[in-house]
């Protein structure tokens, strides 16, 4: 079993070298899954978050593995 640094997956919030804010997502494993574009704000990079939050919460799964 491979312990993993972070037990939740979870959103970080960061700041660049310029000052703008982005996210990314973590995986339970720790890997990133996501990193978000640049945020001029705090409050707009929150906003995105909460976004993909609410898409992600009622998104259907299209399988288009299927073969006709």
């Amino acid at each position: 079993m491979i312990k993993s640094k972070v037990k939740n997956p979870k959103w970080i919030l960061s700041r660049n070298e310029n000052g703008d804010f982005f996210f990314s997502l973590t995986a339970k494993n720790g890997r990133k899954i996501l990193q978000s574009e640049i945020y001029k704000t705090k409050a707009k990079a929150l906003n995105g978050i909460f976004a993909i939050i609410d898409c992600v919460y009622f998104a259907n799964i299209e399988d288009l593995t299927f073969q006709k």
